[in-house]
Formats: C-alpha cells, sequence, structure tokens
C-alpha cells in the first residue's frame, strides 16, 4: 500500500516561469535542479517513495510574486497523462479580481479540471471570511465558497503563519474559518496546517 500526500507544493519545469523560479530560489531556497523537473521526473520520484498520489497547490499569490489564477490550468494540462496521481488545487485571488473575472476563472480551472480551490489569506491578504458584511462584503470570495459548495469541491483554507517575508500572518486565525463554516453547510472544508507554523 502506498501513501498519499495531499498537500505538496511541486513544481514542474513545463509550468515554470521566471517569476516563480525566482521567487523559488529566493523564498524558499530551493535547489535549481528541484525547478527543473519534468512531471515523469517527479512520478518516478513518487514511485520511490512509494508515493501514490499527491495533491498540488496551485493557487494565485500576487502579493509574493509566484502566480496568477492561469497557473493552475497550466499545471493541470502539464499533468495530464498521470493525471491518476496528481490531485491540482487551484484558486482565485478574491481581494484582485472582479466579480466577473472571479467567475470566470473559477469556471475555466473547473473545466480543466482542477480538484480543490486554496485560500491562503496570509498570502492574499484577506481574512478568509472577508465575505461578510462586517468583515467588508468581499462578494468575490462568497462566489469562491458558493462555487466550491455547488461542484463539490473541497476548500482548503490556510490557518496560521507563513514563513515568507510579505506574508500577513494576521490573516491566518483559525477563528475566521468559524463563519465560513457556519454560513456554507456543505462545504467541504479542509483547515491545512491546523494553525501551525510552517517553514
Amino acid at each position: 500500500m502506498g501513501y498519499i500526500d495531499a498537500h505538496t507544493h511541486i513544481v514542474f519545469k513545463e509550468t515554470i516561469t521566471e517569476e516563480l523560479m525566482n521567487f523559488a530560489l529566493r523564498e524558499w531556497g530551493a535547489p535549481r535542479e528541484a525547478l527543473t523537473m519534468s512531471v515523469k521526473d517527479v512520478v518516478e520520484i513518487l514511485d520511490d517513495a512509494n508515493i501514490d498520489y499527491v495533491g498540488v497547490m496551485a493557487y494565485p499569490s500576487r502579493k509574493l510574486g509566484i502566480a496568477r489564477e492561469d497557473y493552475a490550468i497550466k499545471v493541470v494540462n502539464a499533468v495530464r497523462d498521470y493525471a491518476d496521481r496528481f490531485a491540482i488545487i487551484g484558486g482565485v485571488e478574491a481581494n484582485e479580481l472582479t466579480i466577473e473575472e472571479t467567475r470566470y476563472w473559477l469556471e475555466k480551472q473547473y473545466e480543466a479540471g482542477i480538484s480543490a480551490i486554496k485560500v491562503h489569506p496570509p498570502h492574499m491578504w484577506l481574512k478568509p471570511n472577508a465575505y461578510r458584511p462586517e468583515e467588508g462584503g468581499l462578494k468575490q470570495l462568497e462566489l469562491i465558497y458558493q462555487f466550491a459548495e455547488d461542484h463539490g469541491l473541497p476548500v482548503y483554507i490556510h490557518t496560521g503563519t507563513s514563513a515568507f517575508s510579505r506574508a500577513r500572518n494576521k490573516y491566518g486565525d483559525p477563528i475566521f474559518v468559524d463563519d465560513v463554516a457556519v454560513d456554507f453547510p456543505r462545504l467541504t472544508i479542509i483547515m491545512s496546517h491546523v494553525a501551525g507554523q510552517i517553514g
């Protein structure tokens, strides 16, 4: 029996941009060779480690200079020949897009084949309950949760801190997820890191 890793940050050479490469080298201290592995190379590593299936985070994070909404689609397309080994977790940066843009990217990512949606409050600089009237009424975020609920997509919500220098950890308090659970009772929520320190 193999293993499942539900939360990875694998970068494939088929999808890496110069922006992402520079970020990974600078912020992660990742060796360049780790950022130039093909999907096939990664599958061989998974086989050697007896890992059957992994979830790959492919969410946008403009504040950190990582990616935009099209990145998830690139990753889905890159792993298509190994779709039985990867779940791609996409996302939409609600506080950077209009309602129409949010809907467009949710639909495009869903059509491409994402398996879940990621909301990363410390990287996106928003509370996970920012859709609430008393928290600013961000309709784009409400649309993300409603879309996920309607389409049976789980939502990963990062809780806790982030070691990246441009992250804003005040948004990672797990209590803000309580509103999401109350307001979207059919939504499957995965609280990443259980509010623990990463890095």
